[in-house]
């Protein structure tokens, strides 16, 4: 799953599932530097046209783990089309009030087929480096997307609600994409999308 830090701002988005934080349980400490990444949240909002997220939930790992805050940007989708790669927000499909965190993996116009742990575009595999959990599923799917239609799917195959659940996404549903891991400190990351050397 996955938080809003600032849920004023906007509806929860789930994985990732969104809930309250409940700061009266943390250590004081915790409190202090939740209240300060808050802070520096709300500076980011009000100059940046940004939302940040706590992801809650392992259906991303290894690339995102629960308690790790992330900033998700709602402009550069108005600008171009989304990429094969790129991590983003979109709203639950079967229940709009809840929002995951998905990998975009088929475009629009193409044929995906999942078998396995092996995924394949127009007939290509696709080579998927940020990979390490295996065994993601059994026997074989094939998906023809449409229009304004998305292939997404959770890094963490074997633990993840995703396309091969629920169908393909429509653009509609999308909030925007996972641009910066902000918080813990230690692993602060700008996200681009991987290269996948794909012929079509």
């Amino acid at each position: 799953m996955i938080k809003l830090l600032l849920p004023g701002l906007q509806a929860p988005i789930y994985c990732i599932r969104m809930q309250r934080m409940k700061q009266f349980l943390l250590p004081f400490w915790e409190v202090i530097e939740v209240l300060a990444v808050a802070l520096i949240s709300f500076f980011l909002i009000r100059t940046l046209v940004v939302l940040p997220f706590i992801v809650d939930g392992p259906s991303m790992e290894p690339t995102f783990y629960s308690r790790q805050y992330v900033l998700v940007d709602e402009i550069t989708y108005k600008l171009r089309e989304p990429e094969r790669g790129e991590i983003i927000v979109f709203k639950n499909p079967r229940n709009e009030s809840e929002f995951y965190i998905k990998r975009i993996i088929g475009l629009p116009g193409e044929q995906v087929a999942v078998t396995n742990d092996s995924v394949e575009i127009n007939g290509e595999k696709l080579n998927e480096s940020y990979i390490n959990v295996k065994n993601g599923g059994a026997g074989q799917k094939n998906f023809t997307l449409q229009s304004g239609k998305y292939f997404v799917m959770g890094d963490n195959r074997t633990q993840s609600s995703d396309s091969r659940s629920w169908g393909l996404l429509d653009e509609k549903g999308i909030i925007g994409i996972v641009r910066l891991r902000f918080y813990p400190l230690k692993s602060l990351t700008f996200f681009e999308e991987p290269s996948y050397k794909l012929s079509s």
